[in-house]
């Protein structure tokens, strides 16, 4: 029997190992990228629902803004309203393997579009 007998195998599994132990890191690293999409959806879709209440009642604005993040699993952690202008906070939970490092917390902004600094054309109709 020589003393190489077998060293095939041995690379082989840690050949194996380094593949697993890298595609545990890539599948990681993709759940915690569609855990802060998720997140970023749903304040987005916060922020809208407080804007689309208008400035007319913030309490109201805060209460739509709950409502549009839990339809998505999420939490609304913060709600501001200024004007017709909506700053909402987000927090989602990542999967088990990834709680060690806590919600993921995420803002969004969303009211009218200004246009204060913009000229806009007058159309008139053609002369007949």
């Amino acid at each position: 029997m020589r003393d190489s007998d077998g060293s095939a195998t041995v690379w082989a599994i840690s050949v194996l190992l380094v593949v697993w132990a890298a595609a545990a890191v890539a599948s990681l690293e993709v759940a915690a990228v569609q855990v802060r999409h998720h997140a970023a959806a749903a304040a987005d879709a916060a922020a809208l629902a407080a804007a689309a209440e208008g400035g007319r009642d913030p309490a109201a604005a805060c209460a739509a803004a709950r409502t549009a993040a839990e339809r998505v699993s999420a939490r609304l952690t913060a709600c501001a309203m200024t004007g017709p202008y909506a700053v909402v906070a987000v927090a989602v939970s990542p999967p088990v393997p990834l709680t060690w490092a806590g919600p993921v917390v995420v803002r969004a902004r969303a009211g009218p579009a200004d246009t204060a600094g913009v000229r806009q054309k007058l159309t008139t109709p053609a002369a007949s």
